[in-house]
């Protein structure tokens, strides 16, 4: 299935939407909230990661923190493809916001 973040614009180009910024919004006492893409469009030559000029605004993409913690990602790594449950990186975060508060504001 072709990627619709990557669209060839010439036969030497090609541009790529990116999330250069992405915001959780997130309430932890009772898990509600949305997680915001805002994307771009960067160009670079086509088949390579040699990005050039400016980036273009390319709109949002805004999801709810119910519909994703229904879903699963499928993650790859050396030992092949594993599906990771989006309430697993929930719990990820929530500890490594504990283990940065402790460290950078503790005692």
């Amino acid at each position: 299935m072709p990627n619709a973040r990557i669209r060839a614009v010439n036969a030497a180009t090609e541009s790529e939407s990116l999330a250069p910024r992405t915001v959780i919004n997130w309430n932890p006492t009772d898990n509600t909230g949305s997680v915001l893409f805002d994307c771009a469009r960067f160009y670079r030559t086509q088949g390579t990661f040699d990005y050039f000029g400016a980036p273009e605004p390319d709109g949002g993409i805004s999801v709810s923190l119910d519909d994703l913690l229904v879903r699963s990602v499928d993650v790859p790594t050396p030992q092949g493809i594993v599906a990771v449950p989006l309430p697993l990186l929930m719990g990820a975060i929530k500890i490594l916001f504990d283990q940065l508060y402790n460290e950078q504001r503790g005692g």
